[in-house]
């Protein structure tokens, strides 16, 4: 999952959710909530809004960062 940050800047994480390894949908917005079971992730540093169902935010961990590098506007992941 990649989000860009500023014009020249992006992050990307992992695009399987921490709960179960459900697929995150793509979206275009900074909040990507996963339909398996209702947990929410901020795509520009992949933290946990809430857990599964609505649960503490505590009880999964945030999406693993993937390095990435912009060289003359080209996304390149590690």
């Amino acid at each position: 999952m990649i989000y860009r940050r500023t014009a020249t800047a992006v992050s990307a994480h992992d695009a399987l959710c921490t709960h179960m390894g459900c697929t995150l949908p793509a979206g275009r917005t900074n909040v990507v909530m996963c339909g398996c079971h209702g947990s929410r992730f901020r795509a520009s540093d992949g933290g946990v809004i809430n857990g599964p169902n609505d649960t503490d935010p505590g009880s999964i961990s945030p999406l693993p960062a993937v390095p990435v590098t912009v060289v003359n506007g080209v996304v390149y992941l590690a």
